[in-house]
């Protein structure tokens, strides 16, 4: 997309209508146009808030939009357990990529919708990423066409489905060796948000799982305690050549020593994510530490509240021994380095991070942050004393301005940082 300096209020107008459609052509995605003001002399008598600068502003395009025929109505399970409806769509170009599938999220949002196989839809991109199912075209439900049903046996093993309270709105699959809860727990493992292993891609987890050698996902670590073995077996999959295998065992013995937080949240504890798993690294030096904490403990820790307490309180007794399993395979979780915080500017600070910032991404500002002596959690409460904000803040935003939380700009925290 070209830049453009200067012009009147219509040439900007036409050059936003110009990149509409000029947009799709480009080898990146892109979702709008910023305008500026040129003169650095009102630059400086609009100023800034806290939040953005007076002088620029986005403008964002509206979603694009298309429409396809609904080919079929299939279900996901996801490595808790959870169904979610997926349309089987006729293949549509929207935004620059070819859309055969698109997420219905729950059975209650697939009612809402009242999709059906044979209907037509209009779907777009979420965020200009991920495509959504927005609404049925009026006129076009087949005569006839059933209701799309929450299914009453899990699709995969066949196992009851439920809901884990009435309050719930997601259905999962109760058989705790369900295949595909498996599948998606070793997948989860793996994914670069927890261990990072490159090569444990779907078409390898399949079929680790599909020998039925593994019944819980870090058990894969046992390829190591015999390599030769763990060798040949790898060798044996499908697209799996031998320097592919020895490849995936030197992944695997990387994993071994990742920090303990990433190693937390690979476990795939009910609701512990990324930030509550550093949150109780940080509160818990090992996991041998982890197991033992008593329930008053874990409820100190800054996002830990009665739900993710008894959601961990819940997986550490269906896996009492889980510390001393993994130092068998060899797991030897690196702690949090200890670091001398005395003097940092943010010391004592709880931070939430939300929207987008003009330059840093979001790891990179809670990194920031935690440099500076703060506290990071995802969400605003009482407790948190300083929300840093960018465009599209949204609901946290709102929420901290109810509680009185200060809220701060990029500008500000680089400059706390030392790096303005």
């Amino acid at each position: 997309m070209p830049a453009r300096v200067e012009g009147t209020l219509d040439e900007v107008l036409a050059f936003i209508e110009a990149q509409r459609e000029a947009r799709l052509r480009l080898p990146f995605d892109t979702d709008g146009v910023v305008i500026k003001v040129k003169s650095l002399e009102l630059q400086e008598r609009l100023g800034a808030t806290d939040r953005v600068p007076r002088w620029a502003i986005a403008f964002k395009f509206p979603a694009i939009q298309a429409t396809t025929e609904v080919l079929g109505i299939t279900w996901q399970v996801g490595r808790t357990g959870k169904l979610t409806p997926v349309a089987e769509l006729e293949a549509v170009e929207v935004a620059g990529s070819t859309v055969r599938r698109a997420t219905l999220h729950n059975g209650e949002e697939l009612a809402r919708l009242g999709v059906r196989v044979g209907c037509r839809v209009f779907i777009e991109k979420g965020g200009d990423v991920i495509p959504k199912v927005v609404a049925v075209v009026p006129g076009s439900m087949p005569q006839g066409a059933p209701e799309a049903l929450v299914p009453w046996a899990c699709p995969v093993c066949g196992g009851a489905v439920g809901k884990d309270d009435e309050e719930d709105v997601a259905v999962r699959c109760q058989n705790p060796e369900c295949p595909a809860k498996l599948e998606a727990r070793l997948l989860h493992l793996g994914s670069r948000v927890a261990l990072d292993m490159e090569g444990l891609g779907d078409a390898l987890v399949v079929q680790i799982v599909a020998s039925q050698r593994f019944a819980q996902p870090w058990e894969v670590f046992r390829l190591l305690q015999d390599p030769a073995q763990g060798l040949a077996f790898l060798a044996r999959m499908d697209r799996m050549a031998e320097k592919s295998a020895q490849n995936f065992l030197e992944e695997l013995a990387k994993a071994r020593t990742k920090p303990l937080a990433r190693w937390i949240h690979a476990l795939g504890i009910p609701f512990v994510g990324a930030k509550t798993a550093d949150l109780l690294a940080e509160a818990f030096p090992s996991l041998e530490a982890l197991w033992i904490a008593p329930e008053d403990l874990l409820l100190r820790v800054e996002e830990v509240g009665p739900k993710v307490a008894a959601g961990l309180q819940a997986f550490r007794s269906l896996h009492a021994q889980l510390p001393s399993e993994l130092a068998e395979l060899g797991v030897q979780p690196e702690p949090p380095a200890a670091r001398d915080l005395s003097g940092a500017p943010l010391l004592g600070q709880v931070a939430v991070v939300t929207g987008s910032l003009p330059t840093l991404g979001r790891e990179e500002a809670e990194a920031l942050l935690k440099r500076l002596g703060a506290k990071v959690t995802s969400s605003v409460s009482k407790k948190t004393t300083l929300l840093v904000a960018g465009e599209k803040a949204g609901s946290k935003l709102e929420k901290a301005q109810e509680l009185g939380i200060p809220v701060r700009d990029e500008a500000w925290l680089l400059g706390q940082g030392g790096l303005a």
